[in-house]
């Protein structure tokens, strides 16, 4: 018993770190199928010992949980999940596990509509007029994004007609068309800003962003798809009526649903979508199947997480066959040399893919790859580009086994393997081209020494003509070298330079992260600054001094003693010393703080981008109330603050019990 209470435990941290991923990052990893069957295993495992009934299980609960905060509002009645089927067998147990709860026999009538792939969400109506947007959240209480909802054209903000409820929710889904997306993306291009993943992740971020007329720029949609009645008459008997109610009343809902009896009408409908899901403007991953009945619906009711009268048919993952062409390597900022499969190019979801990563020495040998295969390949998620298989090997033996290279592809250096990753790194530091580039960006990017105009392309461009070699040089560029390359006026020549000489006055701790220590973030980089002062004393510490420091362990206090001691590193920094007014930060101490502050002597890990107060100002603050930041998740963190995009350290908080704050507007007082 114990074992599959383990496998229990590992399984449950599985699921919520990937409902987390989905509904919080809006950035899912693995394919509906996956997900799906991870959950079925754990229904299994759970039935099998009488776990069934936990209720932090995700088994039993919808979403991803949320705390509460001034933009949570909780829903009228539970806003639920539906559960999914694959196939046509799990589709005829639905049915007839459905037929047996009520006793019938003969055909049951289903109301069959798109289950379009966007973001869910609940608007409150009272007497005929929206009040409230609310996001699915945890299916208890979500994100109040009132102010973008009422952006959305196809939101009413009063309802037309009669016989409209006192109070009502109605529920349907947001999503932006694929030919808008396209245009986003194209645009985004042209302004060299960011490139969106899928057309889920521009819905779910629009309607969450700070600035409400992103929604009307983005044009965003809403599609109804059902309605509860809280106060007031609803004489309607049956779902697909419900529908055609909410058009009356003004709203927009799917023209393609349909009414069905019995499973043939079903899965015809099924085919008919799947074939023609290609040819819609939006994104569709599935049909969702109702009983049409209301007696029925309520006689079945709700599970914790779904209704049982309604169930989601969802459709494969589309996959394409294609030819590995040929494999290059890339050299990232850290050196590290990543395997990239080439390929003819195939368009899944309306996306064209022509390579795929292939991670790492491992990864090909486990899927046994050869130049010249033929390979299935899907979006995971319908977002990451992956190899599932091969179909047809190359049966050509000659030059097409796919090696890992002795040298650097792009410096001739040669190409080491860690034993503590397993990775293979090119050993030319800033002498390989690649990786000076990369270097040379993340060192005069905005959280670094933040010089405006000189973005990855003009680096590039210098970095080839050979005006730049290290951050050093930058500083000793003339007007008359930037105006000869292209597109460069007199004017912006004379601006970026006015920018490069106003970076020569920075605070240690942004000349340190600008470095790009391997572990080393905004946080540790602060840590170094408040302990050292100077960057001299850093340079000549050992490892021991390093660990010294609350909050940082052996693994980072080695990289940056190693990193500092390397003598090409070392030339670097007494060159930089001889450009840069570098100044120790400002002293944000204690001072006289009361200790029954919240933060007092607290050990506190900031993860997410924060709108209010950018993150060395957040750091300031909190120290200045007692707080001690700290730069990883263990057992003495007390507290956790996080903004939009937290990554993974949320999640590791959370399986820990670390206490967390979402909202950091009381710190602006």
């Amino acid at each position: 018993m114990g074992s599959v209470k383990n496998k229990i435990i590992k399984l449950r941290k599985k699921i919520l770190y990937h409902n987390y991923l989905y509904y919080k990052l809006d950035s899912p990893v693995i394919s509906d199928e996956k997900y799906d069957f991870l959950m079925k295993n754990l229904q299994i495992l759970e039935k099998k010992i009488n776990l069934m009934f936990n209720i932090n299980s995700p088994t039993q609960r919808v979403g991803f949980n949320i705390r509460n905060s001034d933009n949570i509002f909780f829903h009228l009645t539970p806003m639920l999940s539906l559960d999914n089927v694959f196939n046509m067998d799990d589709y005829l147990k639905f049915e007839n596990k459905v037929k047996n709860f009520l006793n019938l026999v003969d055909k049951i009538e289903l109301c069959c509509e798109f289950k379009i792939d966007g973001l869910a969400l609940n608007l409150i109506y009272k007497k005929g007029k929206l009040i409230k947007a609310v996001t699915r959240g945890d299916g208890e209480k979500g994100e109040d994004v009132t102010s973008n909802a009422i952006k959305i054209k196809t939101i009413p903000l009063n309802l037309n007609g009669s016989n409209i409820p006192d109070l009502m929710e109605i529920r349907g889904e947001v999503f932006i068309k694929n030919s808008d997306f396209i245009k986003l993306n194209n645009e985004s291009v042209i302004k060299k800003e960011k490139i969106f993943s899928n057309a889920r992740n521009v819905a779910s971020g629009s309607l969450r962003h700070n600035n409400s007329e992103i929604v009307i720029k983005r044009k965003l949609i809403f599609y109804a798809y059902g309605y509860n009645v809280i106060q007031g008459k609803d004489c309607i008997s049956n779902h697909y009526d419900k529908l055609q109610n909410l058009k009356r009343w003004g709203l927009s809902i799917d023209s393609h649903t349909v009414l069905c009896n019995g499973v043939k009408e079903v899965l015809s409908y099924y085919h008919k979508i799947e074939k023609k899901r290609l040819l819609l403007d939006f994104n569709i991953d599935g049909i969702v199947v109702k009983i049409n009945s209301i007696h029925f619906q309520k006689i079945l009711g709700n599970t914790s997480r779904s209704p049982r009268w309604a169930i989601a048919f969802k459709f494969q993952s589309i996959k394409k066959v294609t030819k590995v062409l040929y494999v290059d390597f890339q050299v990232g900022r850290t050196g590290m040399i990543t395997p990239v499969a080439r390929l003819e190019p195939v368009e899944i979801s309306g996306v064209q893919i022509s390579n795929v990563s292939l991670y790492s020495k491992k990864e090909i040998s486990r899927i046994g790859l050869s130049v010249g295969d033929y390979v299935t390949i899907c979006r995971s998620g319908d977002v990451i580009p992956k190899i599932i298989n091969i179909v047809t090997k190359n049966i050509d033996k000659t030059n097409n086994r796919i090696s890992f290279p002795k040298v650097c592809p792009i410096c001739m250096y040669e190409i080491i393997q860690k034993k503590k990753d397993g990775h293979f790194y090119c050993s030319g530091g800033f002498n390989c081209i690649a990786q000076r580039k990369k270097s040379l960006h993340h060192f005069f990017s905005k959280k670094a020494l933040n010089v405006k105009g000189l973005g990855p392309k003009l680096i590039n461009c210098l970095v080839d003509n050979n005006y730049i070699k290290n951050p050093a040089d930058v500083f000793k560029l003339k007007i008359n070298e930037l105006i000869l390359l292209n597109n460069i006026s007199i004017k912006s020549a004379e601006k970026i330079l006015k920018f490069i000489n106003k970076a020569r006055s920075v605070s240690l701790s942004k000349v340190i992260y600008g470095f790009g220590i391997h572990e080393v973030g905004l946080v540790t980089a602060m840590l170094l600054s408040k302990y050292f002062k100077y960057l001299h004393k850093i340079i000549d510490a050992n490892v021991s001094d390093f660990l010294k420091i609350d909050g940082l362990g052996p693994v980072v206090a080695k990289n940056i003693f190693n990193f500092f001691h390397d003598q090409s590193n070392r030339k670097l920094f007494y060159s930089l010393l001889q450009e840069l007014n570098i100044h120790t930060d400002k002293n944000y101490g204690m001072g006289s703080v009361s200790k029954n502050m919240l933060f007092f002597n607290k050990k506190i890990v900031i993860t997410g981008v924060f709108h209010e107060l950018n993150r060395i100002e957040l750091i300031k603050k909190i120290e200045s109330l007692g707080g001690i930041v700290v730069n990883s998740i263990s057992k003495k963190v007390n507290l956790i603050i996080f903004g939009k995009n937290p990554g993974v350290k949320l999640i590791q908080a959370k399986n820990l019990g670390i206490e967390s704050i979402h909202n950091i507007k009381f710190l602006l007082n």
